[in-house]
């Protein structure tokens, strides 16, 4: 076995266990947290097989060549996507009891605006399409990540952002409208940008 296909071995049989893991303890622990109003149920699903298409996919194109195309993208989508993991957890926790893998509506549910969300609304979006596009590269499976990646998962992702959007609207109302004109959905917005500069310049 060469040293390329040991290593996708070993890192698509760890991905593959973290995610199934991480999936099974989200469901868990949204519903500890207690369901709430829960609208557009299958969009998760839809997002969770169209990502192990993704990875299938990759897993496919990356074993079908001996060697790699390039150590330097595989080493650049290592980091991408182990950012996009960290970052993804520290976002959740953010959320804290709001978090649900559903687009859910708890009861006393608030617009979140600390850590992350002060940054942009959809940071665990942003985790998933820098996630998506790491794994494509760790994997030097460009043509899954151009084809699968940019013209089908990020679509859907696009689809379950515009549904946040829209059942929040309608339970937050005002509050979460005003959140919309202040925060960027996923680049933060010039006058946040501008601000973080100001106060690097003070420190």
């Amino acid at each position: 076995m060469t040293l390329w296909r040991l290593y996708l071995v070993v890192f698509l049989s760890a991905s593959f266990i973290y995610r199934l893991t991480r999936l099974i303890v989200s469901i868990r622990t949204a519903r500890r947290q207690g369901r709430g109003r829960t609208t557009a149920r299958p969009i998760f699903w839809v997002m969770t097989a169209s990502y192990l298409l993704f990875l299938a996919f990759g897993a496919w194109e990356a074993l079908r060549r001996a060697e790699p195309y390039a150590w330097s993208l595989s080493i650049l989508g290592f980091l991408l996507y182990v950012s996009a993991l960290l970052l993804r957890e520290r976002a959740m926790r953010d959320l804290g009891r709001y978090f649900s893998p559903d687009i859910e509506i708890r009861s006393g549910h608030r617009v979140v605006r600390q850590g992350f969300y002060s940054w942009v609304r959809h940071p665990l979006l942003v985790c998933l399409m820098v996630e998506v596009a790491g794994l494509g590269l760790c994997l030097n499976a460009v043509w899954t990540l151009l084809f699968l990646g940019v013209g089908f998962y990020l679509p859907v992702i696009l689809i379950r952002k515009r549904l946040e959007e829209k059942t929040l609207l309608e339970q937050l109302g005002e509050d979460y409208r005003l959140y919309q004109q202040e925060v960027g959905a996923f680049v933060p917005k010039w006058h946040i940008v501008s601000g973080l500069r100001t106060g690097f310049r003070h420190v």
